[in-house]
């Protein structure tokens, strides 16, 4: 008898539970999505920022590694001369 009343309560309601729950399930799976989709957009925008972070840094670098060699050349060429002159 119990049984019967089950199966007769999920025949009534079965199907409105069902839609209810399918769609209970569909809104949480969009609000999941719409995360989703935030989070991709902060981690395309924070790789960008990297990207052009790195390449700031290696044009630095290069800037540096110019000037250095300059004043390198500088120094060696102002020993250079001492050099001829205190012979």
């Amino acid at each position: 008898m119990n049984r019967m009343r089950t199966l007769l309560g999920w025949l009534i309601r079965g199907q409105e539970n069902t839609t209810a729950t399918l769609t209970s399930i569909s809104t949480d799976l969009q609000e999941l999505q719409a995360k989703v989709a935030r989070i991709e957009t902060s981690v395309h925008a924070l790789a960008e920022r990297q990207t052009q972070l790195d390449s700031r840094q290696l044009d630095e670098f290069d800037s540096v590694r110019t000037a250095v060699g300059r004043v390198t050349d500088d120094l060696t060429e102002r020993i250079a001369s001492l050099n001829e002159r205190l012979r």
